[in-house]
This record gives structure tokens, C-alpha cells and sequence, in this order.
């Protein structure tokens, strides 16, 4: 079962697992008490798994502009924001709010950094046993001889 690390109410509310990120869109009040429609579907739920995450930004509220967490799954539309924080809050509830979200930004950013080292690794392993079994054929058909295939492989396996 999927441990919940953080949970971020704001335009749309984040859940942040150990293993996915949730967004949920719904309705929600802003720093002004005015209530936003985040979307029409009150309890739609996205779900994005770090396996499928290629990248993600982060760019704090600036006075012009909401701050952001951005994600990036590929064959999507565009990629994903969940925006936090108003222009209008004061200077230290931005500040306060820019440190909190780095801090979940910091944590999406080496789960998929870690995921993604063991998808590399698990990939270069495959490539070397494709290797092996070339030269495992051509051991069989006598091009090669036993000793230069115990060579190969020790050195594809890293021994």
C-alpha cells in the first residue's frame, strides 16, 4: 500500500505518495474566500506514478503569477501544473508557501530521479545478457573460442 508523504490543498489538492502523485479537482475556496470551480467534475482524480514521470519544475509565486510544481508525462496534452500560493498574500505567507512546495518539489523530483536510475540499470542489465547470449552463439557455432567467451562475459558482468 502506497504511503502518503504530503498533502497540499490549494486551487487543486496534491497528495504525494511514495510511489504517485494524486491531483484532485473540486471545489475550493481561495486566500480570499471566494469559492473556485477547480473543474466541473467535483471528485475527478488524477493519478501519475513516478515510473511514468519523465521531469519535473518548479517556479515560486512571483508578483504576477501563482507558483507552480510542474510534472511531465509523456503522450500527455500538456504537461501537468498544480499551482499554489496568490500574488496577493503577503511577502512572508509567499515565502513560507515557495519553502513548503520546494520541499515537496524537492521530493517528487528525487523519487523520479530514483526510479528512473532503476529503469537504467534494470535496461543496461538486459543489454548485457543480450551480449552474452550473442556471444553465447557464436561460442556454439565455433567462431569464438571458450576462453574468449569466459573473457566476454566477465567483463560484460563486470567480474
Amino acid at each position: 500500500m502506497s504511503e502518503l508523504i504530503y498533502v497540499k490543498e490549494s486551487v487543486f489538492d496534491l497528495y504525494v505518495y511514495d510511489d504517485k502523485i494524486e491531483i484532485k479537482h473540486g471545489i475550493n475556496n481561495n486566500a480570499l474566500g471566494k469559492t473556485i470551480l477547480k473543474i466541473a467534475n467535483t471528485s475527478e482524480i488524477q493519478t501519475y506514478y513516478y515510473t511514468d514521470i519523465t521531469s519535473v519544475d518548479f517556479k515560486p509565486i512571483t508578483f504576477i503569477d501563482s507558483g507552480w510544481i510542474g510534472i511531465h508525462v509523456p503522450g500527455a496534452y500538456k504537461d501537468i501544473k498544480f499551482k499554489y500560493g496568490d500574488i496577493i498574500l503577503p511577502k512572508e505567507q509567499k515565502k513560507r508557501l515557495d519553502q513548503e512546495y520546494k520541499e515537496v518539489f524537492s521530493y517528487i523530483k528525487e523519487r523520479i530521479e530514483n526510479v528512473n536510475s532503476k529503469n537504467k540499470c534494470a535496461e543496461s542489465n538486459m543489454d548485457e545478457f543480450s551480449k552474452i547470449r550473442e556471444y553465447k552463439v557464436l561460442l556454439d557455432n565455433g567462431i569464438i573460442t571458450q576462453e574468449e567467451f569466459n573473457l566476454k562475459k566477465k567483463q560484460l558482468l563486470g567480474l
